[in-house]
């Protein structure tokens, strides 16, 4: 989240070599490639970057999709309500 990446820093920093915050998958993808870790731990995406580098990875979030979301509680009229 974005929103608490300053927090999320503060908290980690002193654990890592280097904390990367971004929306940008891509580069996630090359730091994930230049890194070449034993396993990754993180969401989906980094599973199919994991997946791509034969590199094992285990999903440490859950899969959130639009889907999964109403966009009402009240039935709508037509073929699919």
């Amino acid at each position: 989240c974005r929103m608490l990446s300053d927090w999320f820093y503060e908290e980690v920093n002193d654990h890592c070599d280097e904390v990367v915050i971004t929306d940008d998958h891509n580069l996630i993808s090359d730091l994930i490639a230049k890194s070449e870790p034993d396993v990754i731990f993180g969401t989906q995406m980094e599973r199919h970057v994991g997946k791509r580098l034969n590199i094992p990875c285990a999903v440490i979030s859950t899969p959130v999709h639009i889907q999964n979301f109403p966009l009402s509680y009240r039935p709508f009229l037509g073929y699919e309500g």
